[in-house]
């Protein structure tokens, strides 16, 4: 009786015969983990451009006034390019239907940056006291921003989850199509 090795070079328990296994099997999986992960980038640019959308053309706007406005610093370990971080912090209060509100957003997803001067500027624009306009969606009065509007994060999420999508689809084509030409 002849007996099968598996992959280690051990004979099998129970006296099973080895499997073989599929040699393109941790392709395909590869393959369709990125296809996973390039509609998981698509999806999430998605979200993030509705959101945003919202902001432009379904909040509504009320006047508000800046409570504080700071600029908050973060230092970053072992960080050799950027030892610091900077994010503007604001908060300010508004009034909806009566009842006052507090938010602490300038925009929906806010960025912070090494630029101490850029971060200042913005940190500039609302100066405890000053009256502002407040971006506030009518469903949950609670979601405000001062600044509405598109990010690059979400265009770009998008577009390279499109990109991949897109690149993942001509290489599933052009290999069914070298497998066709090759026969059976």
């Amino acid at each position: 009786m002849v007996r099968s090795l598996d992959s280690d070079g051990h004979t099998p328990k129970d006296g099973a015969m080895a499997q073989p296994v599929n040699p393109k099997l941790p392709v395909v999986v590869g393959a369709a983990l990125a296809v996973l992960v390039l509609l998981g980038v698509l999806g999430g640019g998605a979200y993030l451009i509705i959101r945003e959308y919202r902001q432009v053309y379904v909040y509504h706007s009320v006047e508000g006034r800046v409570l504080a406005s700071e600029l908050s610093t973060r230092q970053i370990q072992s960080a050799k390019l950027r030892p610091a971080s900077y994010t503007p912090k604001v908060s300010y209060e508004y009034l909806v239907d009566g009842e006052r509100y507090e938010g602490n957003r300038i925009r929906l997803y806010m960025e912070n940056s090494s630029s101490e001067k850029s971060m200042a500027r913005m940190r500039d624009r609302y100066p405890a006291g000053a009256r502002v306009k407040v971006y506030y969606d009518a469903r949950k009065p609670s979601i405000a921003v001062l600044e509405p509007g598109f990010t690059v994060l979400s265009f770009g999420l998008f577009f390279v989850g499109l990109l991949g999508a897109f690149l993942a689809a001509f290489l599933a084509l052009k290999s069914r199509a070298g497998r066709r030409a090759a026969g059976p």
